[in-house]
């Protein structure tokens, strides 16, 4: 790639070139191109409350003690506007959540993000539905046939055919904080949740994780969709 953006900008003079990754910066230098590093930062307090705002908070001041409480990572307020959603609370902060509004040490951003997931999690109350959605998240949709034939094993739930698997899918799409709509019965998990905690699930249940994956390999290798074999 870097060879090809290489020839690329010998040709076209004009041509520039925008990365967005993670740090640490380690794409291969190019030679005569140079590059200025932008460095994303936290948001900082108003941008955070007007983020959550759009993202359904309406009230200004309750949105203000979440963005001091979370901090201005917009993965973990994205986060906290769906628990918001999903707890319906009045016009306080996020109760219970430690962060370092809370204590004397500064808490990780990843450890309030996990306690956000887990807040979610436990707002389902379907046991099996829960199982499924952790660690299951690691698929980036599911459907009825994918519970039943990669999910089951590895998030030990059970499936006494497809209309328990069908079951099972209606339970999860009525969870719309955590998935929506994908067409064809299938659902997509919110990519503003599932991003942030796969990371979380890799290091909490890293057999099943394993697991999972294993198993989507072979469902999808198996078929001849185009579609499917991208997946």
């Amino acid at each position: 790639l870097s060879r090809f953006l290489e020839v690329l900008q010998k040709e076209c003079r004009t041509f520039r070139l925008v990365l967005s990754l993670r740090p640490p910066f380690t794409f291969p230098s190019i030679s005569g191109m140079k590059f200025d590093i932008i460095a994303l930062k936290d948001l900082p307090d108003e941008s955070a409350v007007l983020l959550l705002q759009r993202l359904g908070v309406p009230d200004i001041e309750f949105a203000r003690k979440v963005a001091q409480q979370v901090g201005g990572n917009p993965l973990n307020l994205r986060l906290a506007a769906r628990l918001i959603e999903s707890e319906r609370v009045g016009d306080g902060p996020l109760s219970g959540l430690k962060t370092s509004s809370w204590v004397f040490f500064s808490v990780s951003e990843e450890m309030i993000r996990a306690q956000l997931y887990r807040r979610l999690l436990g707002h389902i109350h379907d046991e099996r539905v829960r199982r499924l959605a952790h660690p299951g998240m690691v698929l980036r949709f599911v459907s009825a046939e994918l519970i039943e034939a990669v999910l089951s094993g590895p998030c030990e739930v059970p499936v006494e055919g497809r209309e328990d698997a069908q079951a099972l899918c209606d339970g999860l799409a009525r969870e719309h904080t955590l998935v929506q709509q994908d067409g064809a019965g299938a659902l997509r998990f919110r990519p503003d949740i599932r991003v942030p905690t796969l990371q979380l699930l890799r290091r909490d249940k890293p057999r099943q994780v394993r697991a999972i994956h294993e198993a989507a390999v072979g469902y999808f290798n198996r078929r001849a969709d185009v579609v499917d074999r991208a997946e």
